[in-house]
């Protein structure tokens, strides 16, 4: 059986029509909101990467920036601190000044009893004969080793009348107090001691190898 027809007016067909494109309206409208929203976040999005990637660029050409400005730093101080030298070659260095000093010391020659009280101030300060010798042999006994070392010790400790010859090095002291109450005799045996003492350096310890 066919139901009842329905009967639509011209009115019905137009209110009709009328929602129908109000609700597509509204659907077009939400479908338009949402698709905004979404690019919305999409470029905020890509605004936000956009500024990290940069961040991250500057702070990554800032590091290397910071690195070669180190390394240059580096290079400079390294370029201008002095190697320090081996302990070897300064040994060696003042090995040759000491040697250099006993040959200084050689050229007053032979002293003299008569004058020496007189000249000992002069010749145990500065570069007086007896000061040169003795700061030469204690380098000698420092900066050596072996026989050469053994013959300058013993000369610094050869005892002339009670007193070491290294005091001699120095224009107060023991030898001072020895040379001002020394006999006549007493200084021909401090001189002759002295002078025994120089001898004995140019075969013993200039001629002699470490």
């Amino acid at each position: 059986m066919i139901g009842p027809i329905k009967v639509t007016t011209p009115a019905l067909m137009s209110s009709l029509i009328f929602n129908s494109l109000t609700r597509h309206a509204k659907t077009l409208n939400v479908v338009r909101i949402v698709n905004f929203r979404k690019q919305d976040k999409r470029t905020d999005f890509d605004t936000k990467m956009n500024f990290v990637k940069t961040n991250n660029a500057e702070k990554k050409s800032s590091f290397f920036k910071f690195r070669q400005l180190l390394n240059f730093h580096r290079n400079v101080t390294q370029s201008r601190t002095p190697e320090a030298p081996k302990t070897s070659d300064v040994r060696a260095l003042a090995r040759e000044a000491a040697l250099s000093g006993l040959n200084r010391a050689l050229r007053a020659g032979k002293f003299d009893a008569e004058t020496f009280k007189d000249q000992f101030d002069a010749l145990a300060s500065g570069n007086g004969s007896l000061r040169t010798m003795v700061t030469a042999l204690q380098g000698i006994s420092q900066f050596t080793q072996g026989q050469m070392k053994e013959n300058a010790d013993a000369l610094l400790s050869t005892d002339i009348l009670g007193v070491k010859f290294s005091q001699f090095g120095t224009c107060s002291g023991p030898a001072l107090a020895l040379l001002s109450s020394a006999s006549k005799n007493e200084m021909e045996q401090i001189i002759s001691m002295i002078n025994a003492i120089y001898g004995i350096v140019p075969t013993h310890l200039i001629g002699t190898e470490v």
